[in-house]
């Protein structure tokens, strides 16, 4: 018996090779027992409507044959028969098939993780830390650009509904790399805190770090250990000292060994490479746990923003104007952020005119900082807050006043000028050149000068200009329609009134004032006798009385949920702001009970996420109703709050008709039929009583007798849910 060796699902526009192996005597020694006078003919055939067709001009000889398969075959089955051409015992040619092999090509551009790694970059040894340091997990990726990889660090030996918590997410960057940081601190278990506590100096720990994309997943066998150099000298002192007595040392001494090791979650399944294990140390000094950095150090705009956003401003703006000036530079750079992004704080904001990201990058000023718009553009918030720093690093000492730091993104030439309310930075009536249009003018001076006033009328702050249309010659599309005076100008006080009145002052109403997400917070005492988040729902929705998304305080409360679960989109962003998970997540987590910090409707279903929810085949009060899209991975989510007579079931959730409130679904979330049921949940840890489960105190007409109830101001459903 013989077997045709090579790969089954062969990359498409690669070389592969396949040769004949005996099966019974030697899978290692191709064509065992060969004789000399036989020939291998090899064939290949490619299945049409269900039938074999042999492919022409594809005829192989030879003991090991290659066969490349072209991008526009993949997924269709093709099959490889190898026949053996010898004499029989009559001396007469024959040809016998030996083996086959049904191959289905995949494509080359498949999206993998090919390796994770984890790496403490403040050290010259990137193998070691402490406790008090940041570790960075890279994700080395093939044709994912511009997806978002989730990140999971945990500790070898927790229990599987502890394995995935805190998940960090990155946008994988132009070079086919996402990259994250960790707290290490945040992730450590009680158990091996405890151990540090204790003068426990015998302690090896293993922490792995998880990338996560879509559902398919690949977890390594074997993990790496390592000893760190310092617990290698003390141990062999410990073997040339024998009688002396062990000394325990203290938490502030004391070295315990951990390791940090790299696993792969992927969406497609791989070999994994080699992990990086980093050794990790006592820190020298452990803060509170219960202290909240984000309170200690409030700024404008900071509720915007999730807790590792916060302080990543806070690290750039004391780095650059130190630790005393911190909180004041904080908010007058996210106050120059809110006018640059339009209010999103979105790092791809794009204004469709050249400019991108957070402070409105342009080509020139992306490549001052050695990168482009495009790369800024897929970069998550934190990491596009290295390139805002970059920026402002050149002329750091010279931004005295908030007006300054946002003419180093206006005009650069004017830095320095923002005390000087009369100073002129664009004036339309000064001459330019005669010279056939050249886009590169546009950044030059005069060009500069002369356009910037038509091209920025939000600076127009004096009476009737900004009202006031004329016909206006610019220097690209002719004569044009301009808002502005016939040869005005723009001063710095009208750029400081614009960015103080409505940027700076407005954001006093968004320092950050709720509950830390990177602080471990105590199981609330439960008041109800049933699934307590939906006590905390209810109240947000009677808080909001139907008031929708695009309004405050409706906005402001929908972006807060998406910032819970690190998602930086706007809640009006009907393709990327969807909040209705993100509002379910953020609701269990005030109560404590296991959930994915995910905006994802489908996370119940994810191999990672999922883990945090057990599906239930009965109903109950406060379950999470999953609805899943017929065609794509996206769906809607809710709690369950009753039912209607005619069976249909009453739930309470985000982003339903763009706001919280009570609405009725069956099979479907609407007519269009486009969101099917799929399941109900519950957290993991939540156990299910007698009272969950729903009676005839939880029927009802219709949701909006519900609606009336709670004093929510409800049309009609239109079943809109994104």
């Amino acid at each position: 018996m013989k077997i045709i060796k090579g790969s089954a699902n062969p990359k498409a526009e690669e070389k592969n090779f396949y040769q004949l192996s005996d099966f019974i005597y030697n899978l290692e020694n191709p064509l065992f027992g060969k004789k000399e006078d036989e020939k291998y003919v090899w064939t290949l055939f490619k299945k049409v409507n269900k039938n074999w067709k042999q492919v022409s001009g594809n005829i192989k000889y030879g003991e090991k044959v290659p066969y490349t398969f072209g991008e526009k075959v993949t997924g269709i089955p093709f099959k490889i028969e190898v026949h053996v051409e010898r004499k029989n015992l009559f001396n007469k040619n024959e040809k016998v098939l030996a083996a086959t092999l049904i191959v289905t090509p995949r494509t080359k551009n498949e999206s993998t993780i090919g390796r994770v790694i984890l790496l403490n970059r403040e050290k010259a040894n990137v193998n070691t830390a402490k406790f008090n340091e940041s570790l960075t997990a890279e994700a080395r990726t093939s044709n994912l650009v511009g997806k978002e990889i989730t990140f999971y660090l945990w500790e070898e030996g927790v229990t599987e509904d502890k394995k995935y918590q805190k998940p960090k997410t990155a946008q994988v960057d132009r070079y086919g790399i996402a990259r994250v940081k960790f707290n290490l601190s945040d992730y450590a278990t009680p158990q091996t805190w405890m151990s540090f506590f204790t003068g426990d100096d015998n302690v090896t720990k293993k922490f792995f770090v998880t990338a996560s994309y879509q559902l398919k997943a690949v977890t390594n066998k074997t993990p790496v250990t390592v000893t760190d150099e310092q617990q290698q000298q003390q141990q062999q002192q410990q073997q040339q000292q024998p009688e002396t007595k062990k000394k325990h040392s203290g938490p502030i001494e004391k070295l315990t060994e951990i390791v940090l090791i790299g696993v792969v979650k992927t969406a497609e399944l791989f070999d994994d490479k080699t992990k990086t294990p980093t050794s990790i140390g006592k820190a020298a000094k452990q803060e509170s746990p219960s202290n909240c950095i984000c309170k200690d150090n409030q700024f404008r705009w900071g509720n915007k923003l999730s807790c590792a956003e916060r302080k990543k401003v806070l690290q750039v703006c004391a780095e650059l104007w130190g630790k005393n000036n911190k909180k004041q530079k904080a908010s007058e750079l996210m106050s120059v952020i809110h006018l640059e992004t339009n209010k999103s704080f979105n790092p791809a904001a794009d204004n469709g005119a050249g400019y991108s990201g957070l402070i409105q990058f342009s080509d020139a000023s992306a490549s001052s900082v050695n990168t482009t718009r495009s790369a800024l553009k897929k970069m998550s918030f934190i990491e596009q807050m290295d390139y805002v720093k970059a920026y402002f690093l050149k002329k750091k000492d010279a931004l005295k006043t908030m007006t300054d730091l946002y003419l180093l993104v206006l005009k650069q030439n004017a830095v320095g000028q923002g005390n000087n309310g009369r100073y002129i930075l664009f004036d339309e009536s000064i001459s330019v050149p005669n010279v056939p249009y050249n886009k590169d003018n546009l950044n030059k001076e005069p060009w500069v000068t002369k356009y910037g006033y038509s091209s920025n009328p939000t600076f127009m702050r004096e009476k009737d200009e900004w009202e006031n249309k004329r016909m206006f010659q610019s220097y690209s599309k002719g004569l044009i329609e301009r808002r502005g005076f016939p040869n005005g100008k723009t001063y710095v006080w009208e750029v400081t009134d614009k960015l103080t009145k409505e940027h700076y002052n407005l954001g006093s109403a968004q320092v950050f004032n709720g509950v830390c997400e990177d602080i471990p917070q105590e199981k609330k005492k439960i008041t109800g006798k049933r699934a307590p988040w939906m006590d905390v729902a209810i109240n947000i929705a009677k808080e909001m009385k139907g008031c929708t998304e695009d309004k405050e305080p409706m906005y402001s409360k929908a972006a807060s949920y998406l910032r819970y679960c690190g998602n930086t989109f706007e809640p009006t962003d009907g393709e990327n702001g969807p909040w209705c998970a993100a509002f379910m997540n953020w609701a269990i987590g005030q109560v404590s009970y296991s959930h994915a910090k995910s905006a994802a409707s489908l996370a119940p279903l994810d191999k990672v996420a999922g883990k945090k929810y057990k599906k239930i085949t009965k109903p109950v009060y406060g379950c999470i109703v999953v609805y899943k899209h017929k065609t794509k991975w996206k769906g809607h989510t809710g709690f369950l709050y009753g039912m209607t007579k005619s069976g249909r079931y009453i739930l309470i959730g985000g982003n339903q008709d763009n706001t919280i409130r009570f609405d009725n679904y069956g099979e479907y979330t609407s007519n269009s039929k486009t969101k099917k049921l799929y399941g109900f949940y519950i957290p993991i840890d939540y156990e299910i009583k007698e009272i969950d489960y729903l009676t005839d105190a939880d029927t009802y007409e219709t949701s909006n007798e519900v609606n009336i109830k709670y004093g929510i101001v409800a049309k009609n459903s239109t079943g809109k849910t994104n």
